[in-house]
């Protein structure tokens, strides 16, 4: 190879106006394929089928493999969808409780509440994230163990500012933030 080929292997192609429209149609599309999968189970439960998807998004299940590999593709989007919305949540719950005059007991309070809010509201999608039932994903893979972190580590970090500052006290806090 030469030192020109090897330069242009190196360098991407330059992209054009069509290229960055047709990215942004797949993104939109999958957006609303995944739009698409939360109504149907809302519609149709935790235990939704591939059939049911095509038909509420109004296309067939090929297309929805060619915007996503496989299933396991389609529930890591729904999953990451509604991760957003739980750490979103709980975050500005944390928030509101992180006033100065706030204890310790508001703060798990109000975020436990902001977590339970979404279960009670959407009931059916937050079992569809939590049991898997479209794909066999090894738990090193599932999407739900890293906001179970996020949740988690925002937790500890709003109890250390409420306990003192003893070396014991980022564990104590992990603990309870777990908890």
């Amino acid at each position: 190879m030469s030192r020109s080929e090897a330069r242009s292997e190196a360098r991407p192609a330059p992209r054009d106006g069509r290229d960055a429209r047709w990215e942004r149609h797949r993104e939109e599309r999958r957006a609303g394929l995944v739009d698409a999968t939360i109504r149907a189970i809302r519609k149709h439960g935790a235990g939704v089928g591939m059939d049911d998807i095509a038909a509420e998004a109004g296309t067939s299940k090929t297309v929805i493999y060619r915007h996503f590999d496989d299933k396991a593709g389609l529930y890591r989007a729904v999953a990451h969808r509604i991760d957003g919305r739980v750490v979103g949540n709980v975050g500005a719950a944390m928030g509101r409780s992180s006033t100065p005059h706030a204890d310790t007991r508001e703060l798990v309070a109000s975020t436990v509440d902001a977590y339970l809010a979404l279960v009670e509201s959407d009931t059916e999608v937050y079992r569809f994230v939590v049991n898997r039932p479209l794909v066999d994903l090894p738990l090193a893979d599932d999407p739900v163990g890293g906001t179970v972190d996020q949740v988690t580590d925002q937790l500890t970090g709003l109890l250390l500012a409420s306990l003192s500052t003893t070396a014991t006290d980022h564990s104590r806090a992990r603990t309870w933030a777990i908890a």
